[in-house]
């Protein structure tokens, strides 16, 4: 399956959702995207994490587990300056649209 991206639309997103509940699940965050891209249907939005696309049922605490999983352990340090980039301290999830949606 190929997607589309739908562009840098949601530069407010992170600040939105930041104190939300880790056990909704990701279809919650399809939805929104959905409303805030002016798609009619969640189903045309397919959220990934690390290049895979995410199960709509699947809680947003499974997804936070798995990327701590891939960072260092409390023992190794990570190395950081003021004004560095804080992308080792922040998960990401990307939304693109489904090709099966596009007219």
């Amino acid at each position: 399956m190929e997607y589309l991206n739908l562009g840098n639309r949601l530069s407010k997103f992170a600040r939105e959702w930041e104190r939300r509940d880790i056990n909704i699940p990701t279809l919650i965050i399809s939805k929104y995207v959905a409303r805030k891209v002016d798609l009619p249907s969640e189903a045309e939005v397919e959220i990934m994490f690390q290049g895979y696309p995410v199960i709509p049922t699947l809680q947003l605490r499974h997804l936070i587990d798995l990327w701590l999983q891939t960072r260092p352990t409390p023992s190794e340090r990570i190395q950081t300056y003021m004004g560095s980039s804080a992308k080792d301290f922040v998960m990401e999830l990307n939304y693109a649209r489904k090709v099966d949606f596009i007219n």
